[in-house]
This record gives C-alpha cells, structure tokens and sequence, in this order.
C-alpha cells in the first residue's frame, strides 16, 4: 500500500445519491447518538458529520471533499474509505484508486480497472470490498485485504458484467457480500439483493420472489437475517428475510417509506429513513421483528445512518 501525509491538496467535491429521497439535501449537518450498546448512530446531511448535539465529528483532512454518499467509516470510526486518484490519494468521485485516511495519513489500498464506487469494511476492519462501475454501465464486484499485495480479487467472473452493483453490507462473519443488482439500462428494473459467498464465489438471491424494486440491505448482528427496502406493496417499506427459511415478511407501513436502513448493533431495532410531513426526511427506528415506528431525528434532510463503536 501507498500513504501520504497532509502535504495534498484536497479534490473536487461531487456529491451524489441512489435516490431522490435523500437528494434532497441542500445543506445541513449530520447527527449521532449513543445507544446503550455503546455504538453511536452516526447519518449524514450535505456535507458534514456531527454528533447529536451538533459537535462535528472530525473527517481525517485527506478525505474531506470525499463524496459521503459513496464513503464508508471503518467499524470503529477511525477511518474513512473512498475512491481517490491513486496518485495524489484526493478523493476523486471516478477515481480508479481506493483510499482510506485517518488522522494526517491515507493509504492506497489498491488501483482498479475502472472508476470504484461504494466501499465497505468488513466487520474485522481488515478487507475492503467495493463496486467497480464498466463501459456502459456495467460493474463487477471486489475484495481487497488491508496488509495484502494491494491486487484486489473478483467476487464474479463472466457474467459479473450482466449487472450494476451498489449498496454493498458485509456480513458479520465476513462470510458473504450482499449487493443489490440492477440490470444495466433498465432504470433500475429490476433491482434485486444479491448474496456472494467471499470464499467460493457462489452466489444466490436473497427474495427472488418477492415482486417489486429491492434496495439497501443490512444484516442483523448475528448474522441470521437482512432486512431491506421493497417496492413489493407500493412504496419502499423495510422487510427482512431470514437466510435458513428465505421467508420474507413486512417490518414497517410508512407513509413517508422507509430506505437506507441500518441495523443496530444490538439487535433489538432497525434505524432507516423516511420522508417527513411537509417536506425533507427524518430518521426513524422500528423494532427488529417489525411494528410502529419512532421518530429519531427529524425533520430535516438525513440520510445515510451508520451505526459505529463509541469513541
């Protein structure tokens, strides 16, 4: 791997979302809070991180025009992945280069093909596995080792191309990748949970049948379930899917929707969020075996809530 010191300057800044819901930001702050599990529930609003009582949470300086929408904290909050140009380790929103910083140092983990999108840590904080997006809107899927030769490994061979991928979760046991797969030129139909076994390569889809769009998968702590957004009864509500069984079953009926979802540490709820009365978003919470939902954050402009270790 390659590190750099402060001495860079920083990159362009392009922010970009998956969907409409959480574009709506035009400026903000981004909040978090500290459950009893000793995790903090950190989201984002524009371009900054804070914590609940509107103390910023410090962005190592290497990374601070990294696009948040595509970024990813290490479990323990001490690091920030991000597409970079592997030259100058900038972020950079179609670098080919994955970069992590912390502190005054980043590191190039490795140099792809084509642009990289959508990082994720393993629960380990050891491996990396990220998007890479094709000519014509074809992509593939990788995984990368902290302390490896810096040469990433392809989750899919052949028909990896057949597909777009985004909105990757590790599960815990660093056993399996989900993705959600989308059929290039399609608008995103349909757009499907996808499941990659790290090992083997193998792969299967978690609701096959299960009508309608899916979209951003997250895993229970004991890695037994996922839960997800579905279009599968009008607009996106969170369902969960138990892996031994694949019975699928609804957790919320929101009139806002539910997307972006993160499961807490602890088990005993699911964090997402849903669009607010009178315009922008909030952030909500819904026991893990589904039920009424309550008011988090909001309303404001929040998106992209990710729970992380106490600091």
């Amino acid at each position: 791997m390659v590190e750099l010191g402060m001495g860079i300057k920083r990159g362009a800044v392009l922010l970009g979302s998956l969907f409409a819901l959480v574009l709506l930001a035009a400026a903000g702050w981004v909040a978090s809070a500290e459950s009893a599990d000793d995790s903090i529930l950190t989201f984002v609003e524009q371009d900054h991180w804070r914590l609940a009582d509107g103390t910023e949470l410090a962005v190592p300086e290497l990374a601070a025009s990294a696009d948040l929408t595509k970024s990813s904290w290490s479990p323990d909050g001490s690091e920030l992945a991000y597409a970079c140009n592997p030259e100058t380790l900038e972020p950079f929103v179609d670098g080919h280069g994955l970069c992590s910083a912390s502190g005054d140092q980043a590191t190039l983990w490795t140099e792809a093909f084509a642009p990289i999108r959508f990082p994720v840590w393993s629960s380990d904080g050891g491996q990396l596995a990220y998007a890479a997006l094709g000519e014509e809107g074809h992509g593939s899927l990788w995984v990368v080792e902290r302390h490896g030769s810096g040469i990433s490994e392809t989750l899919c061979e052949d028909w990896c191309p057949l597909f777009r991928y985004y909105s990757l979760a590790w599960s815990p046991d660093g056993d399996t990748l989900a993705a959600v797969a989308e059929t290039p030129g399609t608008g995103g139909h349909p757009a499907r949970v996808i499941l990659f076994d790290v090992d083997t390569h193998e792969f299967n889809f978690l609701a096959q049948d299960l009508p309608g769009l899916q979209h951003g998968p997250t895993w229970s702590p004991d890695g037994t379930e996922l839960a997800f957004s579905s279009t599968a009864e009008g607009d996106f509500d969170l369902w969960s899917v138990e892996l031994d069984s694949r019975e699928a079953r609804r957790l919320t009926e929101e009139a806002g929707g539910a997307v972006n979802a993160t499961w807490s540490p602890s088990g005993d709820e699911i964090v997402f969020v849903s669009r607010a009365d009178g315009g922008g978003t909030t952030l909500r919470s819904v026991p893990a075996n589904g039920g009424d939902s309550t008011e988090v954050v909001g309303p404001g402009q929040v998106r992209a809530p990710q729970f992380l270790a106490a600091r």
